[in-house]
């Protein structure tokens, strides 16, 4: 599961990405193991695992090509020339 922190657009940053990982990561519950930095990814990640479920979660800040990108998946399953169109690129 990936899950982006968005800060306002346009907006000053008031902490680094690394910092605002770094608050979450001290902040997850006791049910998330393996909790791990992935700085040298192109956007910075913390990597953990629920425990109950055995999900793995990333989770980055302003991430927004990759939720652009989420959001291009839905056209795939309205029109399957866009699926073929992707395969193409």
């Amino acid at each position: 599961l990936d899950v982006t922190i968005l800060r306002p657009e346009g907006e000053e940053p008031r902490q680094s990405a690394a910092d605002v990982l770094a608050q979450a990561l001290q902040r997850l519950p006791s049910s998330f193991i393996n909790a791990s930095r992935v700085f040298q990814a192109t956007t910075p990640l913390v990597r953990f695992t629920d425990a109950p479920s055995g999900m793995e979660v990333d989770l980055c800040v302003d991430n927004r090509l990759g939720i652009r990108s989420t959001e291009l998946l839905a056209y795939c399953r309205l029109d399957p020339r866009v699926q073929h169109l992707g395969r193409l690129v």
